[in-house]
């Protein structure tokens, strides 16, 4: 994330895009910390990506929400067969 960071200073547009596409690229987004989802989307917001920000950052907390949501029901469930 150091060089997403350093590209976003820089004002490289396209750069920061692809280092953000490659750090998430293998991560599920309900994984992200807090820290590298703030990172990540305030480099994209930096460079004038504003709205791709907004996006990205809407997109991990609704998938937080969501494994939050169905881990929630499964302990329940589990807890309900017990």
């Amino acid at each position: 994330l150091n060089a997403l960071k350093a590209a976003a200073s820089g004002g490289r547009k396209a750069e920061t895009l692809l280092l953000a596409a490659l750090a998430l690229d293998e991560t599920p987004l309900h994984q992200l910390s807090r820290d590298d989802a703030a990172i990540t989307a305030g480099a994209l917001f930096e460079v004038g990506l504003e709205e791709t920000a907004r996006d990205l950052a809407r997109d991990i907390l609704r998938s937080w929400t969501v494994h939050r949501h169905f881990n929630a029901m499964a302990a329940r469930k589990a807890a309900n067969a017990s």
